[in-house]
C-alpha cells in the first residue's frame, strides 16, 4: 500500500469511528396542551356557525377507556369490559376531552333518506396529537363530565 492512501484514508477511518454521539439532543417538542388542541378542532372541525368552546377536560386513555366501558356515560351507553376503543392507545396518552354548544348537525354517514339529527352539545375526543378520535352528541341537557370512571 503506498503512503498517499494511507493519508487518505486515515481521515476517514477516523469520521467513520466518531457517530454522532457527541451532538447534544433536540430538547423534546412539547405536545400541544389540550385547550389548544380543543381551539384548533373547532378551527378544523366547524360543527356549526355558532359553535362555542364550553368546556375542556385532560384525560388519560386509561381514565376515558375506563369510562366507557364502565355504564358511568351520563344518559346510558357502555362500551362492555376491555371494548373501549381507547384500549389501543397507550395507558398514559393524554387524551383531550372537548365540549362545544351551539346547534351542530350531523355531518357522518346516514342511512338513504334519513335526515341528520340536530345537536345541541358535541363532545370531541382528541389523541395527544390533537387528532380525531370520537365525537359524540346530546342534547344541551347533557352535564359537562370529566370522562373518567
Amino acid at each position: 500500500m503506498n503512503l498517499k492512501a494511507v493519508a487518505l484514508m486515515g481521515p476517514t477511518l477516523l469520521l467513520a469511528g466518531c457517530g454522532v454521539a457527541d451532538l447534544p439532543a433536540a430538547p423534546p417538542v412539547p405536545r400541544p396542551t389540550a385547550q389548544a388542541r380543543c381551539g384548533a378542532a373547532l378551527a378544523e372541525f366547524r360543527p356549526s356557525d355558532h359553535a362555542q368552546l364550553v368546556a375542556v377536560f385532560e384525560s388519560t386513555a386509561l381514565e376515558i377507556a375506563a369510562w366507557q366501558e364502565s355504564g358511568l356515560i351520563p344518559g346510558g351507553g357502555r362500551a362492555g369490559a376491555g371494548m373501549s376503543p381507547l384500549r389501543s392507545h397507550p395507558p398514559g396518552e393524554s387524551i383531550a376531552s372537548c365540549y362545544f354548544d351551539g346547534t351542530i348537525t350531523v355531518s357522518w354517514p346516514l342511512p338513504e333518506g334519513a335526515r341528520p339529527p340536530v345537536l345541541e352539545r358535541m363532545l370531541l375526543i382528541l389523541g395527544s396529537s390533537g387528532g380525531f378520535l370520537q365525537e359524540l352528541g346530546w342534547p344541551k341537557t347533557f352535564p359537562l363530565v370529566r370522562p373518567a370512571a
